[in-house]
């Protein structure tokens, strides 16, 4: 997990150590490599498994609760749907337009995974929110582990908290965790951690629009300002 961690007079083994004193090198990791690149496929392959998992989860919440089939329903699981499509997509894109790069090390492209970066980060809390609504009240009123383990309850578990299509003891651990991914302190913890994972995601739009070559756009509109107008029959 992420931490402050101080070191105070440890010992470590110069056979342990890979670089030391050399800042150029250090410098040039991401500059003259593809690690960046191969860093970003990494997480947002994690992003896109994370969106289906979401998906997942206010699927089977719906159906529990016998709402999956209302239109106002339908069009927030869409939403999630569609934001796991879109990550899957900009995996895909990337993967299928690779190339080599310095020492003939294959890599994603890196245009589509830094536009897969930015997204995520705006779309997170929105499934969040989603999970939030499609579990209404029923997320704030879930009991303990002890509660349904104690066999004395076990009938009025089984009576109160049966959903449409699932018992009582099912129901209360789908909810469960569909509270640990929107309701809990963690969950608050996951939401923070997508916004800033990957930095500061309102620069990183911007810094990409910066870096990119806008010249095969500029240069659409270029081509059409010098086309030949149009003779009107007389």
């Amino acid at each position: 997990m992420d931490c402050t961690a101080v070191f105070d007079r440890v010992l470590v083994p110069w056979e342990r150590v890979f670089l030391y004193g050399e800042q150029e090198y250090c410098a040039a990791l991401f500059r003259n490599t593809n690690a960046f690149s191969h860093s970003m496929h990494q997480f947002l392959t994690k992003n896109w498994v994370k969106a289906e998992f979401v998906l997942g989860v206010a699927t089977l919440m719906t159906q529990a609760i016998g709402i999956a089939d209302q239109l106002h329903v339908q069009r927030l699981l869409g939403e999630i749907l569609h934001a796991a499509l879109t990550m899957r997509a900009f995996i895909r894109a990337a993967e299928a337009d690779a190339g080599p790069g310095p020492g003939g090390v294959w890599a994603p492209d890196t245009e589509t995974l830094l536009t897969a970066r930015s997204f995520f980060p705006e779309v997170y809390p929105r499934l969040v929110e989603i999970l939030q609504i499609l579990g209404s009240s029923g997320l704030a009123n879930i009991p303990s582990e002890a509660s349904v383990s104690a066999p004395e309850l076990a009938e009025d578990i089984a009576r109160f908290y049966q959903g449409a299509t699932i018992g009582g003891k099912e129901r209360i651990r789908l909810f469960r965790l569909a509270w640990d991914i929107a309701c809990s302190s963690f969950a608050g913890r996951q939401v923070l951690y997508e916004r800033f994972f990957a930095g500061d995601f309102y620069r990183n739009v911007a810094t990409h629009y910066v870096n990119v070559d806008k010249r095969p756009y500029t240069d659409l509109v270029e081509e059409f300002f010098a086309r030949e107008p149009a003779t009107l029959p007389t």
